[in-house]
């Protein structure tokens, strides 16, 4: 927005807007979220509602913290979130953006932040030396393969004098990225669950990230275990395994998953700005963590689920420290797992914090076979501060089974590598939705068609504003002539 435009902005913001949005959140005190719910179910509050979810920042520190970080985390957001709101209504080219295309004051915000990041100088030479190494250590495996000794040691000396970037600048370049796609996923998903879809994150986004959406409905669900099929079709009770999953997956989110919930289903493994879903359920569920290390340690599968749950019981309340688990800020304590066995297989659930930005706090169901099988189904409510989506129907994100033996590694298999083929040759072709171009590096974390989708989000504007749309913009000021349409558009920053 260009300096001339910014005085009626503020005049907006100050005389109309701000008086209206305290009238809307304050009935419910400090209890933001609550009030902005209740009010979002009126004539007035519907689109106020809407706006103040696209205006909300998905990333806030602390909110997974101590109670103190949490209630600071809680107070930035709320003041940010209505900033972004009366910024963006006083704003009726970031207004037009998010009506027309569904991207948000704040979603593109943070995809300027993202990308000036990585298009700074520091940024590039860590990429660069990041990327040097890689290549390096890659040709002298070849080479190793090879024989050719004379070759790996000149490779070995060209690795050692080239600087290695600090643990601080790899984490930094590889996690440039999350934020832009957890901000995205959440408008992506914000979009869908309001009934007003995004143009450009359905077309751009949707495919590289998730695998499909419909209604939450046990029918819907029980189809996500075809999708590798090679993977569950020898499981007995599969059918009957999803439709439990299933249910232990709307009573684990209780009232927050309504009947009429949307299901999104996202990719384990999309890249690692959207988070290895499949790799943090090895490592973040604790409960997951303890069992898994309890059947190594037998290194032998059971004879029957009803063997498993007594042998699993009697280690876990065995007094070994060993299966014992250290929950983040507190002390090493029990695991207190409540199993239930149902068919043919030992149900457990636990809870972790995930890297994928959007997620936040999810919940794992777990199917564990007597033969060390153990199917994982992970599962995040989208909410807004902790409040169902205002405006719109609740939101489920949900995983694909995640099958792993605890005993057996994973075999090779044609159909996964037929699958995976598939997967790169789809994300190939979205590439040519990119008029800009598309790169072959990973850079922050993101895929090639994830990287020009920030750029181009970052970038984007909207048409111009139409006659009727200047209407309404100075209705809001209380003007009447004297302004002209065409004067007033041609303010707009291009």
């Amino acid at each position: 927005m260009v300096g001339l435009m910014k005085p009626l902005i503020k005049l907006v913001a100050d005389e109309v807007l701000s008086p209206l949005l305290n009238k809307v959140v304050k009935p419910a005190g400090t209890k933001v979220a609550e009030g902005l719910w209740k009010a979002s179910n009126t004539k007035i509050g519907e689109p106020i509602g809407t706006a103040i979810s696209s205006a909300a920042p998905n990333l806030l520190p602390g909110f997974y913290g101590t109670p103190l970080e949490k209630a600071g985390a809680f107070s930035v957001g709320a003041v940010k979130t209505t900033a972004g709101v009366v910024y963006e209504q006083a704003n009726p080219f970031a207004l037009k953006l998010r009506k027309d295309q569904g991207i948000s004051a704040i979603d593109q915000q943070v995809a300027k932040k993202t990308i000036k990041f990585l298009d700074s100088d520091k940024a590039k030479e860590t990429s660069a030396l990041l990327n040097q190494r890689k290549t390096l250590s890659s040709n002298i495996t070849r080479a190793k393969n090879k024989g050719e000794t004379e070759k790996v040691e000149s490779l070995k000396q060209q690795l050692k004098i080239l600087r290695e970037p600090t643990k601080a600048e790899k984490d930094k370049i590889k996690n440039a990225g999350k934020e832009a796609q957890g901000q995205f996923s959440f408008a992506f998903m914000r979009n869908e669950m309001q009934g007003n879809p995004s143009p450009i994150l359905r077309e751009k986004f949707m495919e590289e990230n998730y695998l499909g959406m419909g209604a939450f409905t046990k029918e819907n669900f029980s189809t996500l275990s075809k999708e590798r099929y090679w993977e569950t079709e020898n499981i007995p009770e599969m059918d009957k395994i999803m439709n439990t999953a299933y249910d232990r997956i709307r009573d684990a989110w209780g009232s927050d998953v309504r009947g009429n919930a949307q299901m999104y289903i996202k990719k384990t493994y999309a890249s690692i700005a959207s988070g290895n879903i499949g790799n943090e359920i090895g490592q973040s569920s604790l409960y997951n963590n303890v069992i898994r290390k309890i059947i190594t340690d037998r290194k032998k599968p059971f004879k029957n689920v009803n063997e498993m749950r007594l042998i699993l019981t009697r280690e876990l309340n065995s007094g070994n420290k060993k299966y014992w688990i250290k929950p983040k800020g507190e002390e090493l304590q029990p695991a207190l797992i409540d199993f239930d066995i149902k068919d043919g297989a030992l149900w457990y659930g636990d809870s972790y914090l995930s890297a994928a930005k959007e997620l936040g706090g999810v919940n794992v169901q777990t199917a564990l076979l007597p033969d060390a099988t153990a199917i994982h189904y992970m599962s995040d409510v989208q909410d807004l501060l902790k409040m169902r989506m205002p405006a719109g129907e609740d939101g489920v994100s949900v995983t694909i089974p995640y099958i792993v033996n605890f005993l057996t590694p994973a075999k090779k298999s044609a159909e996964k590598t037929a699958y995976i083929t598939a997967q790169k040759a789809a994300s190939k072709e979205r590439s040519g939705l990119f008029e800009a171009g598309v790169g072959d590096e990973i850079v922050g974390g993101m895929t090639p068609n994830q990287l020009a989708l920030a750029r181009e989000i970052a970038e984007l504007k909207p048409d111009n504003l139409t006659a009727k749309e200047w209407a309404e913009y100075i209705a809001k000021l209380s003007v009447t002539g004297g302004v002209g349409y065409g004067v007033l558009n041609s303010l707009q920053e291009r």
